[in-house]
């Protein structure tokens, strides 16, 4: 007799992977869209960046996108089982920035505080389905 392992149908593995990049694509969405207008009110502003359009929309998408740009190659990261500390501490602290200049942009403590929860979930989301593959220990 052998011991097999019993193989997940692929049906249901395909759905899991679709609905997490379904989410994790929505959780980026949300992370992106959700500082965009008061922020780039702030960067446009003369008590924010005070500085010109072209200036003001690069500072928005830069604080906008960057947490969820940091987010991707620690998920691959993730898949190859290492680990992606000093990215997350990056992707954090931008969240945090953007937080601080949102609550300055006159943003409301709803938007503030989701921005963060939509990322962690979105983070949640790309962890691998598997467990990371065993480290092969070198010939001697």
């Amino acid at each position: 007799m052998t011991d097999a392992a019993p193989v997940e149908p692929r049906r249901s593995r395909r759905a899991l992977v679709v609905a997490q990049a379904a989410a994790a694509i929505l959780g980026a969405v949300i992370v992106i869209a959700l500082p965009l207008a008061d922020t780039l009110a702030w960067a446009s502003s003369p008590t924010g960046l005070g500085q010109g359009p072209f200036v003001a929309w690069l500072a928005t998408l830069w604080l906008a996108i960057s947490p969820a740009l940091l987010a991707l190659p620690v998920a691959y990261g993730w898949r190859r089982g290492e680990r992606g500390g000093r990215l997350l501490i990056a992707t954090w602290a931008l969240i945090v920035l953007a937080a601080v200049v949102h609550w300055d942009a006159g943003g409301s403590w709803a938007e503030i505080l989701a921005r963060p929860a939509a990322f962690a979930l979105m983070l949640w989301m790309l962890r691998p389905l598997d467990p990371p593959p065993a480290a092969v220990a070198p010939e001697q």
